[in-house]
């Protein structure tokens, strides 16, 4: 996400969210900086992610750390949204302890359609008593040509069709090119079909989870 927002990850060598969490009682104001856009604010990682990562199993594991510090942030915005690599687990339980909301984007490939299932069943095993959490499925770099392949993906995704967002991102060649420029896709190819897909994304997100709701819950 740092690297998407136009970003240098080197720059936050000291200030970013593994430092926030690896502390005792996390305080992650300090670490929030601005963007491009207004309505966009970021806190920033870089590849010592990894290392907190292993401090953070080093400590036992404090899962509940990262929901304390976003609890501190409570009321300053409508979404929070935390992206992180599906590689280091921690982080991953982290992430499942303190959200309530989940969009878990799959491409239509074989690997891809397997390692969802074993997500969603995570997800339904972690948070087992909690009733508010929700998810949801955004399929990703869909190719209007390869036919068989989209059936054949259909069907297995027949029992989770109801979790399926109404709009898919198509494979589009700017998306790529975007993050190789270090830019979102907004600013750098904002007439593109990449674009126009994200944000019927965030419209579809924003009708399903609407603000107030999300406050409510």
């Amino acid at each position: 996400a740092t690297t998407a927002a136009g970003l240098n990850p080197d720059d936050y060598a000291s200030a970013n969210i593994g430092d926030g969490l690896i502390v005792e009682d996390p305080e992650l104001d300090h670490l929030i900086i601005d963007t491009d856009h207004s309505n966009l604010h970021l806190i920033p990682s870089n590849r010592t992610l990894r290392d907190a990562a292993h401090e953070l199993v080093a400590q036992g594991e404090p899962l509940e750390r990262l929901s304390e510090g976003l609890q501190k942030l409570e009321g300053r915005y409508q979404y929070v949204i935390i992206d992180l690599p599906p590689t280091i687990e921690i982080l991953q339980e982290m992430a499942i302890e303190a959200a309530d909301r989940f969009v878990i984007p799959v491409e239509l490939a074989r690997f891809s359609l397997d390692g969802l299932g074993k997500v969603v069943l995570h997800l339904m095993t972690r948070k087992p008593t909690d009733t508010q959490w929700q998810f949801r499925i955004v399929l990703s770099r869909v190719e209007g040509y390869n036919k068989l392949s989209n059936e054949q993906a259909t069907k297995d995704l027949r029992d989770l069709k109801r979790y399926i967002l109404p709009t898919a991102i198509r494979y589009n060649g700017k998306i790529p090119l975007s993050q190789t420029a270090g830019k979102d896709i907004f600013t750098f190819a904002p007439l593109s079909r990449g674009a126009r897909d994200f944000r019927h994304l965030c419209k579809d997100i924003e009708t399903l989870w609407p603000t107030t709701a999300l406050q409510a819950s």
